[in-house]
């Protein structure tokens, strides 16, 4: 709270502007963090006129690093979505979220983008190498993709560490150090609500 109000910080995916909550409870980048976050898009997304849904994901085949590391399909009552746009955001550092203070920008780094086939389907790379080890809290890095199709909106988190390879880095699904890095490609299905809001339901991505 500030001067008595409230302030979020605005930011841009495509044509849509949207809003994050109050970060005061969310500085850090563990579990907790991530809830919190997740909580705020959806309620101001609710209020925006989106309205949010969920995801199933699970982890493919060990993939080579220059391959995608996010993979699936955007659905709507199980029907594939065309023309979601789905974008891929690295949560900044431990310390960074610890700098900020209530109402300042969240410096996210694009990791990429892409929008969904016809049949509902897109794949996305990690082309941002350097942002993402800025992004890196002991090597690790926390994700989240965001998919926007007909007024409606789906957000998944994971996690990935970042190791290196004989073909350059590399993200691994096992954030450990004491394991074999697990090079996988992350699938996440994001399934949009059934409903969408009657203000909205023109001129919205899908």
């Amino acid at each position: 709270m500030i001067g008595g109000k409230r302030r979020v910080t605005p930011f841009s995916i495509g044509s849509s502007t949207l809003v994050l909550a109050d970060l005061a409870a969310a500085k850090g980048t563990g579990i907790r963090g991530r809830i919190v976050l997740a909580i705020g898009l959806a309620a101001l997304l609710a209020g925006s006129g989106f309205v949010a849904g969920r995801v199933t994901s699970s982890h493919g085949p060990a993939v080579a690093s220059a391959s995608p590391v996010v993979v699936g399909r955007v659905v709507l009552n199980g029907r594939g979505v065309p023309g979601a746009d789905v974008t891929v955001y690295a949560w900044p550092n431990q310390a960074v979220v610890t700098s900020l203070k209530v109402g300042e920008p969240v410096p996210q780094v694009l990791v990429g983008s892409a929008v969904s086939s016809g049949s509902g389907s897109y794949s996305i790379s990690t082309t941002n190498w350097p942002g993402i080890r800025r992004s890196a809290t002991n090597g690790v890095v926390n994700f989240y993709v965001m998919a926007i199709g007909r007024c409606r909106v789906v957000t998944y988190f994971f996690p990935r560490k970042i190791v290196r390879t004989a073909t350059g880095p590399a993200l691994a699904a096992n954030t450990d150090s004491e394991t074999t890095p697990q090079l996988t490609v992350q699938h996440a299905n994001l399934s949009l609500p059934a409903r969408a809001p009657g203000k909205c339901l023109r001129g919205s991505a899908g």
